[in-house]
């Protein structure tokens, strides 16, 4: 379950980042980031505000979270235990709050259904929790429907990995 999937194997990627205000010199930070903190990063660093409206039209409000902390090593994290992020691709979709996972993968590569996993215990997403931790998973998947009418997520009634 590499690139393609949100499974753990297809979102985790090296991020190097280099420049003066980058604390410390080949770090390794296993905090949990989002391509969604890139945008919220550099308008951080270049001192600029994210705008409201361009052309009089309105902008859609930043969702990511800057890695300035991070980067100058005034903390581990910048999200807290009961923060969550959401994300689709190909009809696949997860989310994340602290060590939680909550993941659906399409058949024939996933079981069709949400699958739930504690990533600290069980960082590879082998054994589904989804049964037994009823009350997280049903949190998780309230999540997911913030994070699915907040961001207009259409999912594919057909898609090269999420067939009929």
């Amino acid at each position: 379950m590499l690139k393609g999937f949100v499974s753990e194997g297809g979102i985790r990627a090296p991020l190097i980042i280099a420049g003066k205000d980058v604390g410390g010199s080949g770090r390794i930070s296993d905090a949990v980031t989002h391509i969604m903190d890139i945008p919220a990063t550099i308008l951080d660093v270049a001192g600029v505000s994210h705008p409201s409206t361009y052309h009089d039209k309105p902008v859609a409000p930043l969702q990511g979270r800057s890695l300035t902390p991070i980067l100058s090593n005034k903390s581990d994290s910048v999200r807290g235990p009961s923060d969550w992020i959401g994300w689709e691709l190909f009809g696949n979709r997860a989310v994340r709050e602290g060590d939680w996972k909550l993941l659906w993968l399409c058949r024939p590569h996933g079981t069709g259904d949400w699958q739930l996993y504690d990533l600290k215990a069980d960082p590879g997403e082998t054994n589904d929790l989804a049964a037994v931790e009823v009350d997280v998973r049903d949190r998780l998947i309230r999540h997911w429907d913030t994070y699915a009418k907040a961001n207009n997520v259409i999912l594919p009634s057909t898609s090269p990995v999420c067939p009929d």
